[in-house]
């Protein structure tokens, strides 16, 4: 009777056992399955990892829409990924981790920085994906800035504009205005002339 009950606490307690080590399971590890179930596709292990509510929803729509819907969010995360920070909330039931990694852009298709906040939150003694938020950029890039924010446009002083040169008017050469005086005798030569006939010969 004793060797039967010590086999009945042996067999309870290896049934246990997979249950314990789930809770116990490191948030890290349960993102790590719910980033790999979003890049396959995989709305049950979606719906094992992450907080009810997204992927009950998806799960509601028509199977063309929820694999577009997926085929579009695989594209916007990086297919792998670093943890960076890890960062406690204000209870023990809540975390913030933040990663990073290399992802592709939509509009050039190259490869580009990828920057993650990933919001877990335990439930029922589970860690759980509350949200996962993906951005483009370089780590410790900073947020753009909003209207409040811009720098004001830089004015310069108005400079004041030289007066117009006018165009010197053209002054009209005066004709020489003749000299008023008495006028000269002619000169006729006579027979017999006098010193005032020889000088006005000259």
């Amino acid at each position: 009777m004793k060797n039967h009950a010590i086999a009945a606490f042996a067999a309870a307690f290896l049934f246990l056992l997979p249950c314990t080590s789930a809770a116990q399971e490191d948030p890290e590890a349960v993102y790590g399955k719910f980033h790999r179930a979003l890049i396959a596709g995989n709305i049950d292990e979606l719906n094992k990892y992450g907080t009810p509510g997204g992927a009950a929803e998806l799960a509601k729509l028509p199977p063309d829409q929820v694999k577009g819907v997926l085929e579009m969010m695989k594209k916007l995360i990086p297919p792998s990924y670093t943890i960076t920070s890890r960062q406690p909330g204000a209870d023990a039931n809540r975390l913030t981790m933040r990663a990073s990694g290399m992802g592709t852009s939509l509009f050039s298709g190259k490869p580009e920085p990828m920057e993650g906040v990933i919001q877990m939150v335990k439930m029922g003694g589970e860690w759980k994906v509350d949200q996962s938020n993906w951005s483009s950029g370089k780590p410790g890039t900073a947020p753009a800035m909003g209207a409040a924010q811009a720098p004001a446009p830089v004015r310069t002083a108005p400079q004041s504009r030289p007066a117009p040169v006018k165009a010197a008017t053209p002054m009209t050469p005066k004709a020489p205005q003749p000299v008023i005086g008495t006028a000269k005798e002619p000169c006729v030569y006579k027979p017999v002339m006098s010193n005032e006939d020889m000088e006005r010969c000259r």
